[in-house]
């Protein structure tokens, strides 16, 4: 499992994952896709006082989504959004020793599709 960084006063320091996103406007039509992943991160690391490893991790993930928006007069935006089409569930784990852990949270978020409208008065 990769190490997030830390700054001097312990504290993990911004990650360096791939973010990318393409937007496209004209006209009554914009839309946009966007990437991102998010590397395996530890949340907690410490020894017990009987010298015992425990940590808690996440493993990676990466997000696709995509939203389209059309404009058919100036007062009305109807758009249309689809998240995490990749489907790839969201899972962290507690370590309590340096080849064994266990599932702590595993969540299946699934892919979501929605519609909408905008008014404008």
């Amino acid at each position: 499992m990769a190490h997030r960084r830390r700054s001097g006063n312990g504290h993990f320091l911004p990650s360096e994952d791939p973010v990318a996103a393409l937007f496209y406007e004209k006209g009554k039509i914009s839309t946009r896709l966007s990437y991102n992943h998010r590397s395996p991160h530890l949340i907690s690391n410490l020894f017990d006082a009987n010298g015992v490893y425990n940590g808690e991790g996440v493993r990676s993930i990466s997000r696709l989504e995509y939203s389209f928006n059309f404009n058919p007069i100036p007062q009305v935006t109807l758009n249309f959004d689809a998240a995490n089409l990749l489907v790839q569930p969201f899972q962290n784990y507690w370590q309590y020793s340096e080849d064994r852990y266990y599932a702590r949270d595993v969540r299946d978020e699934g892919r979501y599709f929605g519609l909408g409208a905008r008014f404008r008065f």
